[in-house]
């Protein structure tokens, strides 16, 4: 075999396409195929099928999935990010053969389910200034990522500025267990190979990367920081390599099938500690307020937040957060669309909590900085407009989704329940 290229991924040859915009998926079984979409595909039901698509995104994804759906397989596409696409494809499913470019990142696997990513091309990234770059994500769930295969893919971290990996995995979000990284060809970035296990404390286990032909990049070859437990990954027969050969023409003794996780190696032991005697209410890992009344200001990455007794103001800022409001009359602030963008509220009481959206412009093509217009409840399949905000009952997750538009694209935030019977009066608008 030869490791993918863009003329042996991506759509078949011969299939004639049919024009179309953005589609919200939300009957399950949905078979879409031989399509030119200029748009983002959201999926949001199970054993959905994407197939011999042309999409072209200027969206926060090209295909976007829902946590913790299953069975759902996106293979022999075409995605083109045009450098304004975050994520190429985002969810858990069978993602293969597909040639993804034009993208900050390709792949981002996210929420708890098995997911197996094998065949496809990824290049060609783009993105602005301060755009990250890694070909594929694996940064962990708070109900543990794992049984994850990467097989037989071409990741060149081609970036038009210095990238960051061809695959990285990481605790951002919770616990890793159980990753196959093998017979794949990385280069580019400053580390092909990218393990963090300091991004939180969750353990991260069972993660390997074998017989992967790897390309030195920037600083060099891999990059591994291990987690709290000690724990790295596992690594056998990878050919490193300075300058390297092309996809085409690089050895590959990939011969197809799928490949067991190897045995991984034992855990360290640890030099024993004395173990704190741990506070019975509160969850190692989650930031707790007092009994005043407490501002919080997150950071960059997703975080559990508790507010105490007081009125609380709780603002996550960047990554998806868990935001508790506690006791007292608390405000949930969301600052910009990218902060707010997959936060959960858990706790939310009408008439006495907020959730404030006073800060985000809501339609960035007019001068000043508008409101947003509440549109009140709407179906699953309901796109709304621009500087519009509406919410979607979602009784099988028992979860309200509140979505919001500034420039085209989608947006939201979930509140857990859905008997909020929210209006206007429930924000800041």
């Amino acid at each position: 075999m030869a490791f993918p290229t863009a003329a042996t991924t991506g759509l078949p040859d011969g299939v004639k396409l049919t024009a179309s915009g953005d589609i919200v998926v939300t009957k399950a079984g949905t078979v879409l195929s031989n399509l030119n979409v200029t748009g983002q595909i959201w999926v949001r039901a199970e054993n959905v099928t994407i197939q011999n698509c042309k999409i072209t995104s200027s969206n926060y994804y090209g295909v976007r999935i829902d946590q913790g759906l299953k069975g759902v397989t996106v293979k022999n596409c075409e995605i083109d990010g045009q450098g304004k696409v975050l994520n190429g494809i985002g969810g858990a499913g069978n993602f293969l053969n597909n040639n993804i470019y034009g993208c900050e990142n390709g792949i981002n696997v996210e929420g708890p389910v098995a997911t197996k990513i094998e065949g496809n091309y990824i290049h060609g990234f783009k993105g602005s200034a301060s755009a990250h770059f890694d070909g594929i994500q694996i940064f962990g769930d708070s109900r543990t990522m794992g049984n994850i295969e990467v097989v037989h893919n071409t990741v060149v971290q081609d970036a038009d500025h210095t990238g960051v990996s061809a695959i990285f995995v990481a605790n951002t979000f919770g616990p890793v267990n159980n990753v196959n990284i093998h017979d794949n060809y990385f280069a580019g970035g400053g580390f092909p190979l990218y393990f963090d296990g300091t991004k939180s404390s969750a353990a991260m286990t069972n993660v390997a990367w074998n017989n992967n032909y790897v390309v030195k990049g920037g600083y060099g070859y891999e990059y591994i920081r291990n987690d709290s437990q000690g724990h790295k990954p596992g690594s056998t027969g990878n050919t490193m390599i300075a300058g390297g050969l092309s996809p085409d023409k690089a050895p590959d003794k990939y011969a197809g099938g799928s490949t067991p996780t190897p045995t991984p190696t034992p855990d360290p032991t640890p030099t024993p500690t004395p173990t704190p005697t741990p506070d019975p209410e509160k969850i190692p890992g989650h930031i707790y307020g007092t009994d005043g009344k407490d501002t919080w200001l997150g950071g960059t990455t997703g975080e559990f937040y508790h507010g105490g007794k007081g009125d609380d103001l709780i603002n996550g800022r960047g990554g998806s957060d868990t935001l508790w409001g506690g006791e007292g009359r608390d405000t949930f602030q969301f600052s910009d669309r990218w902060s707010a963008y997959g936060d959960k509220v858990m706790d939310f009481r009408k008439g006495e909590d907020k959730l404030d959206f006073h800060l985000i412009d809501a339609n960035l093509s007019r001068s000043g900085d508008q409101a947003f217009i509440w549109d009140g409840y709407k179906s699953a399949s309901y796109n709304g407009s621009v500087q519009h905000m509406w919410a979607v009952k979602d009784t099988a997750r028992d979860v309200t989704h509140i979505y919001f538009k500034i420039d085209g694209n989608v947006s939201y935030v979930d509140l857990a329940g859905t008997n909020h019977n929210l209006t206007a009066s429930d924000f800041y608008l």
